[in-house]
């Protein structure tokens, strides 16, 4: 208990100095997408089907596909990509193929959706149908295309476990269903009848839900329907029949059709939630299309769309889209509706990024309070904190709280009460009401019995307590005046009051551990030692652990805890040297120059069973005297010949041929290039291509104004719940991307935030520079580069967070880029100039600077790889892992029985071939598999062992090089550098072994927490100064020295780091 009130007390000691921070959502790693559906996802079956029953399909003719395809139609009813389409480019793989038309693989996902298809059985809709009537529906329903998917699955597993792996790694989108049901029942039922029917519908759903789940599937994903009352058939189709009241004055919808959508939604959620709870570890989420549509159809000029309930494609008269007589619109993007129910691209693209927080946080999308309270059925989930009731359409601010007075017809300041509701709603509702301020009365009584039974010690800076505001709390953005002038009274903290006994007695703990806890928190932080001596600490320390308390001073921390947690680092360090033998371990060696020649080195150990520093050394005079090799020489033998794999190097440092004389002088030793460093010198490739820059300009044009007015920019986190627009990652490049795909998220409420009544009022408004932040907000041509840009370099920032962080990704790295060129390859299958401009870059780094053989060794050694009849580079893995084998067996013993081992495990024979190693290929790391299911090969699993558990990144941690520059730089004392040295061995290995456990969690381990402000995302600087970034990836400068430059807010001259 110590421990932890003490870490807490300590770290709002730095609250104040602290940057706003980015949250980091977990995004899961999908391999493959599976798709169900209809016409809003089908991605060219729909050609193959009409076929079928010899009936014409305008899709395959243009105009369909001008957007995005160059004018080629590919089968999708859509002007250009589908929502289907842009998640899958956003999750890194391709787009899904047709399950009918596709003559390739479907390892990485097929689309079963047909245009047309139905939930229930065709046969439902062709009761009693006399000969000659109507075809359609044809028979494609959900029963059908499931029927499709297992006769596919064979082809892509074997066995239940295997199945079990593939599918738990895939996403599934079963829908949207219900929309023909729904459309193809008009002409002959009423929409009562039709109700009638709704609950078979979303049965027929929820049975190929758990379907699915049985087969493997543990990610789904379940679009409800669409506000048909909108769309412009069903319009034209009521039109001879409707009365004005029928229709919705703020929208021009039909109410009956969109009544029935919410039905169908409503039954739809009801069951997922039970679903949820019979699976509860998979994953449903609900996608929503109807609020979506919605609000497009009621705020068309937040998305820019200048008509929204006529087609953008068809007409006049019956005339379809793609015949010779048809009309298309000028700009699709311009319109909600492209040939009918289909929507335009421009539309999808906004339904997609809203669905894709989700996808990307399912816990969020599992547990939300819409599912928790019962009031959400009566509503629609609108922008921010707005809610639709679903009785009268009306809508009102603050949630689901106002909601409640509104269908309750209670009074309540501000809610008119629902004209429309339901007096069997109206009693609900009062029921939920009244059971939650009983609720709220007994937590009260309780809090105030607690109150009394215990000793409550004040906090240490006890302000009066102050009536709860009947209102919301006002945004910074818009304090008032005299409230700013109150902020500025300068406030005078009275005497810090001393803990009362029973709370001292309550949180004493020994005070050995107390110590540790403070010398933990200063040597973890780089805490100046002078700190502990001074007088507003100590008065801390009192305030928190009682009158007295003191803790360790300045000297005790240098001396005494400085050699104790140093020997500590040393204790665990041989615990690790242990695991060498068996499974080997890499030497990273991290540089940093200057522009004077000085060079220092970082080098650190890495192996299975953590990464530790070893030490720091100024490299410098061995550079200018050519003997660099005896540096590394010197590591070698302090870590052990026998032990090391491989060194890996970044690229700041010239290393000349000390590479070839390293693997000369010790033959088992590889030499690799740093997977990070060059995977950056892509991005940062990319980023130099004319039009790639240019956009990169533009965007941060725009972000540079947000970030340097404060009005602006609390608007635009109000706007976005709290979300940073910029993202900081670990190297300038990463940044840019990480940045560019934020942006792309974030459209549709920057575009809203800017053409938002607040801000045309604005003084901002008619600045010129908000002016141009405008235009490039409505550049359609801008966010065509910005989406193009974040599909091209997503597949690259997958490997860098494969490689960055200290994992064992050798034995991946070879499939990850032949993935990154495959994915480049498919995206601009249409534009072959660009994919050579991007493809170049990636294969000429890929071949010249970051492959080792040790990576095609690694491949062909990883079971995954090894026994995955889809990849097609197989066979050039295979001569140099041949290489490889050779150099690293130098015993004659080891080579004997070689060939048989090499036999066995290629054709999965004894240990190889257990069910159970066969279930382990694809859910276990290469190192561990190897050691549990290589015995019948030993000579082969000890060196596989070593190879497949080798990280391949010096990246493993945020270095800060500022300690090691200040023993470096300055002339000091002896002891003194001594000392420094072990403070930095300290800090580093205890960084090390905080980011280890934080790597077992949720974060991107290639973005940063807060946002660094000197990036030329946020600066105040037309022109961005980038020798301010801490970049641990600089450009290459000519000459033996790459050169990396320090801006004064990362550390300067006359820091006193540790007070020395």
């Amino acid at each position: 208990m110590g421990r932890s009130w003490l870490y807490a007390a300590v770290s709002l000691l730095l609250s104040s100095a602290e940057t706003a921070a980015t949250s980091t959502l977990s995004v899961r790693r999908y391999e493959s997408i599976f798709s169900f559906g209809d016409s809003l996802a089908d991605t060219g079956n729909n050609p193959v089907v009409f076929s079928w029953y010899s009936v014409f399909d305008p899709v395959t003719r243009p105009p369909y596909g001008m957007t995005f395809f160059g004018g080629r139609p590919t089968g999708r009813n859509c002007d250009g990509r589908l929502v289907i389409d842009f998640i899958a480019q956003n999750l890194g793989l391709p787009l899904v193929p047709p399950f009918l038309s596709h003559k390739g693989s479907f390892r990485q996902g097929a689309n079963f959706a047909v245009g047309g298809a139905t939930a229930l059985d065709c046969s439902f809709f062709h009761t009693g149908d006399s000969p000659g009537s109507n075809q359609f529906p044809l028979n494609t329903s959900l029963g059908v295309q499931l029927q499709w998917f297992e006769s596919l699955k064979p082809s892509l597993c074997k066995t239940t476990q295997e199945c079990m792996d593939f599918f738990g790694r895939s996403l599934f989108f079963v829908g949207e269903f219900g929309v023909n049901d729904y459309y193809f029942s008009f002409r002959e039922k009423s929409i009562q009848e039709i109700r009638s029917f709704v609950p078979d519908i979303i049965r027929t759903i929820s049975t190929a839900i758990e379907r699915l789940i049985k087969h493997g599937a543990t990610s789904l994903v379940v679009p409800g329907m669409i506000p048909s009352g909108c769309t412009p058939p069903v319009l034209t189709m009521f039109a001879d029949r409707a009365n004005p009241d029928d229709y919705d004055t703020a929208s021009g919808c039909l109410k009956e059709p969109n009544e029935l959508g919410m039905y169908h939604n409503s039954l739809l959620q009801e069951s997922l939630g039970s679903l949820r709870a019979r699976h509860p570890d998979v994953s449903i989420i609900y996608a929503d299309f109807f609020s979506n549509i919605m609000e497009m159809v009621e705020s068309p000029g937040n998305f820019g769309f200048e008509d929204v309930l006529t087609i953008c494609c068809g007409g006049p008269g019956s005339a379809f889209c793609g015949d010779q007589d048809a009309t298309t619109c000028e700009d699709p993007s311009a319109r909600l509706f492209w040939d009918g129910v289909h929507l335009t691209e421009a539309a999808y693209r906004y339904i997609a990024d809203t669905w894709l927080s989700s996808i990307h946080s399912p816990a969020n999308a599992r547990y939300s309070m819409r599912e928790r309270d019962v009031c959400w059925e009566f509503c629609d989930k609108m922008e921010g904190n707005k809610v639709r009731c679903r009785f009268c359409y009306k809508i009102l601010n603050g949630g689901i709280s106002r909601l409640k007075f509104h269908l309750s017809q209670i009074s309540s300041k501000g809610v008119n009460p629902c004209t429309k509701v339901k007096p069997d709603v109206i009693e609900k509702v009062k029921a939920v009401i009244a059971a939650k301020e009983e609720h709220r009365e007994i937590q009260i009584l309780k809090r105030q019995r607690d109150t009394e039974l215990s000793v409550r010690p004040r906090r240490i800076r006890d302000l009066p307590s102050q009536p709860p505001s009947p209102e919301p709390a006002t945004s910074p953005a818009i304090t008032s005046a005299s409230e700013q002038t109150q902020f500025l009274a300068l406030e005078v903290s009275p005497p810090v009051p001393k803990l009362s006994a029973a709370a001292n007695k309550a949180r004493s703990a020994p005070a050995s551990e107390a110590e540790r806890c403070i010398a933990e928190f200063f040597f973890e932080n780089k805490l100046d030692y002078s700190i502990a001596d001074s007088v507003s600490y100590r008065h801390m320390l009192e305030a928190l652990g009682g009158q007295g308390f003191r803790g360790p001073s300045a000297e005790v921390l240098k001396t005494k805890w400085l050699h104790k947690l140093k020997s500590e680092v040393l204790q665990k360090t041989k615990e690790i040297e242990k695991d060498w033998a068996t499974t080997g371990c890499t030497i990273l060696a991290d540089s940093w120059t200057d522009n004077k020649l000085k060079a220092l080195i970082n080098f650190s150990v890495s192996s299975p069973l953590g990464t530790f520093f070893l030490k720091t050394v100024d490299a410098s005079p061995h550079i200018k005297s050519h003997q660099l090799y005896e540096l590394f020489d010197d590591v070698i033998r302090e870590v052990g010949p026998d032990n090391v794999v491989q060194i890996i190097t970044d690229r700041n440092i010239n290393y000349g041929s000390v590479d070839k004389l390293i693997m000369q002088n010790y033959n088992t030793i590889f030499w690799s290039p740093c997977a990070s460093s060059c995977v950056n010198s892509m991005l940062d490739d990319f980023s130099k291509i004319d039009w790639v820059n240019r956009c990169i300009c533009q965007a941060q044009t725009l972000t540079r104004f947000i970030y340097n007015n404060k009005w602006v920019l609390d608007l635009t986190r109000k706007c976005m719940a709290g979300q940073e627009l910029v993202c900081s990652g670990i190297t300038k490049c990463v940044s840019d991307f990480l940045t560019l795909q934020s942006l792309l998220r974030h459209r549709p409420k920057l575009k809203q935030m800017f053409h938002s009544p607040d801000y045309a009022s604005s003084s901002y408004a008619n600045r010129s520079l908000s002016i141009s932040c405008i235009e490039i907000l409505d550049d359609d041509e801008f966010w065509r580069a910005v989406e193009e840009i974040a599909a091209v370099s997503e597949p690259l920032l997958r490997v860098m967070r494969d490689v960055s962080g200290g994992k064992a990704a050798i034995g991946y790295i070879y499939e990850s880029m032949t993935k990154v060129m495959d994915s480049i390859r498919t995206y601009y299958i249409m534009d072959e100039g660009k994919c050579k401009s991007f493809l170049d870059i990636v294969e000429q780094k890929w071949q010249v600077e970051l492959h080792s053989p040790l990576h095609s060794a690694a491949a062909f050694l990883n079971p995954s790889i090894q026994y995955n009849p889809e990849l097609k580079f197989f066979t050039s893995i295979k001569v140099e892992f041949y290489n490889v084998l050779d150099k690293v067996l130098t015993v004659p013993d080891q080579r004997q029985g070689i060939t048989a081992e090499l036999h066995a495990f290629r054709k999965a024979q004894g240990l190889f071939g257990s069910n159970i190693a066969k279930e382990a290929r694809n859910n276990t790391s290469p190192g561990m598999w190897w050691e549990q299911y290589g015995d019948s090969a030993p000579s082969l699993q000890h060196v596989a062992v070593r190879i497949v558990s080798q990280v391949c990144s010096t990246q493993t941690f945020q270095r800060d090089w500022s300690i090691i520059l200040r023993n470096h730089s300055e002339k000091r004392n002896k002891l003194d550098k001594e000392a420094l040295a072990d403070q930095a061995y300290v800090h580093y290995n205890s960084t090390l072994h905080s980011d280890s456990k934080i790597k077992k969690g949720d974060g991107d381990p290639i973005a940063l927490d807060a946002i660094d402000m000197t990036s030329p995302w946020v600066e105040d600087s037309d022109s961005p100064n980038l020798t301010q970034w801490l970049d641990r990836f600089p450009s290459a400068l000519d000459g033996d020295l790459n050169t990396r430059q320090f801006g004064g807010s990362i550390f300067g001259t006359n820091d006193t780091l540790f007070g020395l």
